[in-house]
């Protein structure tokens, strides 16, 4: 099973394309926190770019937008990761499940601010 897969789907989510924005400069190409979830060693894309990962440090000295992988809690056939996107003021979940391949069983998206 595997993390990166999920963490894919959950940037191509179509309920997240609203909140990226591509046409702003800033926000290409989409940033990742590295975490204790997120190491960087991941081969994730958004917007036919690959994704940058930036650590803690990296977003505190600068303003640009990133996004963050809150959660991840993996079972033998569900999962479900956590996210929040500060620069748009939400955060959110999505729920998996794994029959073959993971497919999204459900989202929540909640703005924060």
């Amino acid at each position: 099973m595997s993390t990166e897969q999920l963490f894919q789907l959950t940037i191509d989510l179509p309920a997240l394309e609203e909140y990226f924005h591509p046409s702003e400069p800033s926000r290409k190409p989409l940033r990742v926190v590295k975490n204790d979830i997120v190491m960087g060693d991941l081969k994730l894309t958004k917007f036919g770019e690959t994704v940058e990962f930036v650590t803690p440090e990296e977003i505190e000295e600068g303003e640009k937008p990133y996004f963050e992988f809150s959660s991840v809690e993996i079972g033998d056939d569900v999962a479900t990761i956590g996210f929040r996107y500060p620069v748009e003021g939400i955060r959110g979940n999505v729920a998996f499940k794994y029959d073959g391949e993971w497919k999204v069983l459900s989202h929540k998206i909640v703005e924060t601010s």
